[in-house]
């Protein structure tokens, strides 16, 4: 199916489901929308794919799509999945938060995917539960998470767990996805999403710039968010070698000058991979975690690019 064809078809179906009447949501369901995400919490229904789609519609400045959902809808979730993949936006589970079923559809669409809560995935059921109308979707969902390149591991754990239970991702398949983040670790709190960003001097050429901003960022976040670091650093190379004491310092801020040259070296200072606010920090944090892992087994991974 071309894409001219793909979207015919998600706005005829969005249209199909308007004909049939708006589910109701109570108060703290649905999408809203702050400054710089919107947010869908409860049952995914036929309305939350056209609360989405007006919320999208009428702001343009949001980054991250935070989701805590049950599932709900498979159709009403890949169109949402599409939009939302279309405007390249990022996906979140927040700590306390959760995002199973059908919502995990969404929340495979990200531009970046990041885990902190629970993700759940298993095998889809709708409500004409024939055998026929389950393939015809499954191929649709199939297509779609090959399309937003999800890891072999998020479609196969889907396809092999019955739709009666649900299979919930543990740390270590968490990071072998890539979404950044243990969904259970508990005893590091998240940083909070809205950063404050330092007054800078004007002038800087961009790694004295970034070198700031990792700075700024360990100024807001816990100290053993930097201790981490600076044991992961160590681990990576004896040259690396650090006072493990959570404080930023010459010697860290030596070590982070010359990690962080490495990273720009390697991805540049795009949007998408280099550090051009506070926010962009835990990126490179966590590339700092898969190369130091990759630089102690090399003859099982690739250096991270």
């Amino acid at each position: 199916m071309d894409n001219v064809a793909k979207n015919f078809f998600l706005e005829s179906l969005c249209f199909a489901l308007l004909l049939v009447g708006p589910a109701l949501a109570s108060a703290d369901e649905g999408v809203s929308v702050e400054e710089e995400f919107l947010r869908i919490d409860g049952e995914i229904t036929m309305r939350t794919a056209v609360e989405f789609d007006r919320a999208l519609s009428s702001k343009t400045d949001q980054v991250w799509v935070q989701l805590n959902s049950p599932g709900g809808s498979v159709y009403s979730s890949l169109l949402i999945a599409r939009r939302l993949h279309e405007a390249k936006l990022s996906t979140r589970i927040l700590r306390d938060d959760l995002c199973a079923s059908a919502c995990a559809l969404i929340f495979a669409a990200g531009n970046e995917r990041v885990a902190t809560g629970r993700l759940g995935v298993h095998q889809m059921s709708m409500d004409q539960d024939s055998n026929e109308a389950i393939q015809f979707a499954m191929g649709d969902v199939i297509e779609e998470l090959y399309a937003f390149d999800v890891p072999s591991k998020f479609v196969t754990s889907m396809l092999r767990t019955p739709k009666e239970t649900m299979y919930w991702f543990d740390e270590t398949e968490i990071r072998e996805m890539r979404f950044y983040f243990a969904a259970n670790r508990r005893e590091l709190p998240e940083p909070d999403p809205h950063f404050k960003e330092p007054d800078l001097p004007s002038g800087l050429n961009y790694i004295n710039k970034g070198i700031l901003l990792i700075e700024a960022y360990f100024d807001q976040v816990p100290e053993r968010e930097l201790f981490s670091t600076q044991a992961t650093l160590s681990a990576w190379s004896e040259g690396y070698s650090l006072d493990l004491d959570g404080q930023w310092g010459p010697q860290t801020e030596n070590v982070f000058r010359e990690v962080f040259d490495m990273y720009t070296a390697i991805g540049g200072s795009s949007s998408g991979w280099g550090v051009n606010s506070v926010a962009d920090v835990p990126r490179f944090l966590n590339w700092i975690n898969d190369a130091a892992y990759a630089n102690n087994n090399t003859d099982r991974v690739e250096f991270p690019d």
